[in-house]
């Protein structure tokens, strides 16, 4: 239940706060499908390449923080601060905004099945990529083979580093806290894995020191590759949502970023000095 003082009150919290939230919760729980499907599904394709013999693609602690620590902050961050049209006066003088939220464009059976395909293409991306590219090879100059384990840490690599720059293509207001959260949930699993594999081998098991394969070249190669294809469609899809169709809202947040770009009007001495006009 909500109580106005005045009545005009309902013009913002519905053309301003209403639209933001609506958008906001939205690509929230589009994103919450994407980010868990496709981390679940890793774990389905791996099932059928063993013929279903039970044996996991992941270790279980990597696994349990997954929507803990490695992809839970930047979301809600997301949450506080993005906004598609920055000030509240440019969305009160084009109310005409509003009907992309009355249309529920931001949410339809179309956009929450075109996120979830694009979760199934991530999946198969973080999967496959690694384990063909790394096809049992060895990491180490030494020769000493990690087997499965090696390219289960690559994959989980990729799933986690394109979980959070999926959510980083589909951001429009960048702030420092914004930045700075990305950037450290990227770095949370390497961090989470340095120190994981310093534990004795009886907690860490397989894990212990399998994080020092990040030094080595197949490893960057298998994961960029991973993260470059798993992240193409998205991309695809932002460029042609933001820049070849025809949207009231893409028409105002470019008529608002042309008028916050633009230098100030500078003030001009008159011509004569002693006259103000």
């Amino acid at each position: 239940d909500y109580a106005f003082a005045q009545f005009r009150f309902l013009e913002k919290l519905l053309l301003v706060h209403g639209r933001w939230s609506y958008q906001r919760l939205s690509l929230t729980i589009l994103y919450f499908f994407y980010k868990n499907v496709s981390f679940a599904l890793v774990q389905f394709w791996y099932g059928i390449f063993t013929a279903y013999s039970g044996v996991i693609w992941w270790d279980d602690w990597y696994q349990s923080v997954w929507n803990v620590i490695f992809t839970s902050i930047p979301i809600f961050v997301y949450c506080m601060v993005d906004k598609d049209v920055r000030c509240q006066p440019t969305l009160l003088h084009f109310p005409n905004i509003y009907a992309d939220v009355q249309c529920g464009r931001d949410f339809t059976g179309m956009r929450f099945a075109l996120w979830v395909a694009d979760s199934i293409w991530g999946s198969l991306a973080v999967f496959l990529v690694p384990l063909f590219v790394l096809g049992g090879e060895s990491a180490h100059e030494t020769g000493r083979l990690d087997g499965m384990w090696y390219a289960s840490f690559t994959s989980f690599a990729a799933v986690h580093t394109v979980a959070n720059l999926r959510l980083a293509v589909v951001t429009r207001t960048w702030t420092i806290p914004s930045v700075v959260i990305t950037i450290l949930s990227l770095v949370t699993f390497p961090l989470f894995a340095l120190i994981f594999g310093l534990f004795p081998i009886s907690f860490a098991k397989q894990m212990t020191h399998i994080a020092g394969v990040m030094g080595e070249g197949p490893f960057w190669l298998a994961l960029v590759g991973a993260v470059t294809l798993a992240l193409l469609p998205g991309v695809i899809a932002v460029v042609i949502e933001r820049v070849w169709l025809d949207l009231v809202s893409n028409r105002v947040a470019a008529f608002e970023a042309r008028v916050l770009r633009a230098p100030p009007p500078r003030a001009t001495l008159p011509a004569n000095p002693h006259d103000p006009d």
